[in-house]
């Protein structure tokens, strides 16, 4: 799939990339986006004035 991602805090770091498929589990549901918008945060985050990466083991992509 295709997915933008950033490192947190960290400017110039947003990029458009293929990243694995993610694993479905019960009570889970796959949509398909028709469309989608950047918000005043999202902004802030690409320029790294805002945002923090959950604590995980290894980079995600987080679909909230």
């Amino acid at each position: 799939m295709k997915a933008i991602t950033v490192e947190p805090t960290k400017p110039g770091s947003a990029r458009f990339e293929e990243a694995p498929e993610s694993s479905t589990r019960d009570g889970s549901v796959v949509v398909e986006a028709v469309a989608v918008g950047v918000c005043g945060t999202d902004v802030e985050i690409v320029e790294g004035k805002y945002g923090w990466a959950p604590p995980r083991e290894a980079p995600g992509i987080e679909i909230n």
